[in-house]
């Protein structure tokens, strides 16, 4: 089984939908595990983002096609750096 899909099973996403962009999904997952480790609500992080709390939820849903200008906001309120957030989705896409 693929890490992308144990990473989904792991954090509750039910099904991949082969439709979504294996990158988008990977940030998603990304994104979802670091809000968690640090017990986050996606209102918090919608607020330290400046983004929506249904905009978190799309994100980690791996809808839609990530920007540079998202993934740096993302990182920003993750509080982590942006090279290592591309690198856990770069990991989860081998």
């Amino acid at each position: 089984m693929p890490l992308l899909q144990i990473a989904g099973t792991l954090l509750g996403v039910a099904r991949l939908s082969a439709q979504r962009d294996p990158i988008a999904v990977a940030l998603g997952i990304t994104v979802q595990w670091h809000r968690q480790e640090r017990d986050w609500s996606e209102e918090a992080l919608a607020y330290r983002t400046g983004l929506e709390a249904n905009d978190i939820e799309r994100i980690e849903a791996g809808e839609g096609s990530p920007s540079l200008a998202l993934v740096l906001r993302l990182a920003a309120g993750l509080e982590v750096s942006a090279p290592e957030l591309v690198r856990a989705v770069e990991e989860l896409t081998k």
